[in-house]
């Protein structure tokens, strides 16, 4: 049992991340964020350790960033890494991982999420509720996965990229890095890197990063 998981942040997210970890039995040490108003609307009995940037880091200290967004949530993983922080993996009971997977460090993989065989998720990466990794896929560093979204089998998602709710990426199908794929979309060919994806017919320079 690790008894220095800190949570930064004190959202939606967070509020789920540590329904999550009193239900595993793992002890949380104290919430970060920077607004105190956040911390108290949790109602919770954690300890409120004070704003992220000013923690002083000790070295038995494992972190959750149970920030649900980027780039806020990039830009705190990113800061923490220069300090030497460690990150704490979570992986909800009720998912399935199949055979061979690769998982990194700081991944959060949330409830009925799925992940299949022979894939990769690397560090940092986010899986919501109900996600689906198809069979030999790579998730790269920093990504999101919202609720319900789904990647087909051989897909390649690069880093810092986001699939909103509910959207789709075909088999075999490429996404380039720091990508934002918009709710409920099918993506059925490749994407560039830095796009904003609406549909097939409606794409941008993702101004987000």
């Amino acid at each position: 049992m690790n008894n220095n998981i800190i949570i930064i942040g004190a959202g939606g997210l967070a509020s789920d991340m540590i329904s999550y970890l009193e239900n595993t039995s793992q002890l949380v040490k104290g919430i970060l964020c920077d607004d105190k108003s956040d911390y108290d609307n949790l109602n919770s009995k954690i300890n409120y350790l004070g704003e992220i940037d000013s923690y002083k880091i000790n070295i038995n200290d494992s972190f959750i960033v149970a920030i649900g967004k980027n780039p806020d949530r990039l830009k705190v993983i990113e800061n923490f890494e220069t300090k030497g922080a460690n990150f704490y993996t979570f992986t909800h009971p009720t998912a399935i991982i199949c055979n061979n997977v690769e998982i990194g460090n700081g991944v959060i993989i949330g409830p009925y999420s799925t992940i299949g065989s022979n894939s990769r998720i690397d560090d940092g990466c986010f899986l919501n509720k109900y996600c689906s990794i198809g069979h030999d896929s790579i998730i790269e560093k920093n990504s999101i996965i919202y609720p319900f979204g789904l990647v087909g089998g051989k897909c390649h998602i690069k880093k810092n990229s986001t699939l909103s709710t509910r959207s789709s990426v075909l088999p075999g199908v490429f996404i380039g890095s720091d990508c934002l794929i918009s709710a409920h979309c099918v993506v059925r060919k490749n994407v560039n890197n830095g796009t904003l994806y609406f549909s097939e017919k409606l794409s941008t320079k993702n101004k987000n990063f």
